[in-house]
């Protein structure tokens, strides 16, 4: 069992790669996709009379996406690490939102955009943050992925809170620009500080 000393030692000296992975991962695609998709389904209903179960359909697509990128996902981080794909992942993210915000039809063109902004952002998934938590904690690393994956928790809870406002005041176009702007916001941070190196101190 790890001495109390050696996980307080990693948590002290990576605890701005946690805290970069733990916002990083709950702005990442499935928090923002996933968690606030319920709400666009009535506007879009009413902007272009699609069905419920049309406009839900796009998130079929969503998970071919992710099914898909996956394994290519895994390739990369071997290759070239977790914090470059990310830096690449997160624009790409968020530009695929703000084309999602222009969007005017045919209905097969928004699930090519769904199954497009899952594989440009599979690179800003849990599965990437994880691994580049687990990689650079050793003795906290169960404690440090608990944290990573509040991320998310913690979008579930406000995310909602935020994108009914949005929408409610301004429509569903001003909600996927918000979603996108959210989506832009881990990148500094990320370039900053998922740097698995930070985290490998070790007590005296």
């Amino acid at each position: 069992m790890a001495h109390r000393g050696e996980w307080r030692a990693e948590i002290a000296a990576g605890w701005t790669l946690l805290a970069t992975a733990t916002y990083a991962c709950g702005t990442g695609v499935s928090a923002l996709v996933y968690y606030s998709f319920g709400l666009f389904v009535e506007p879009l209903q009413q902007h272009f009379g699609w069905s419920r179960g049309e406009i839900s359909t796009a998130l079929v697509f969503g998970s071919f996406g992710l099914v898909l990128a996956a394994p290519a996902l895994g390739w990369c981080m071997d290759r070239v690490g977790a914090r470059r794909v990310a830096l690449v992942a997160i624009p790409a993210l968020g530009l695929v939102l703000l084309l999602l915000s222009r969007f005017e039809g045919p209905r097969a063109l928004f699930y090519s955009l769904f199954f497009l902004l899952n594989v440009a952002g599979i690179g800003t998934s849990s599965i990437l943050y994880s691994r580049a938590v687990a990689g650079s904690f050793d003795a906290a690393r169960g404690l440090a992925l608990g944290l990573t994956l509040a991320g998310p928790g913690t979008a579930a809870i406000l995310l909602p809170l935020l994108m009914t406002a949005v929408i409610g005041e301004w429509g569903w176009r001003a909600g996927f620009v918000t979603l996108a702007l959210l989506a832009f916001s881990p990148w500094l941070p990320v370039w900053r500080w998922l740097r698995p190196s930070v985290a490998q101190a070790k007590p005296g």
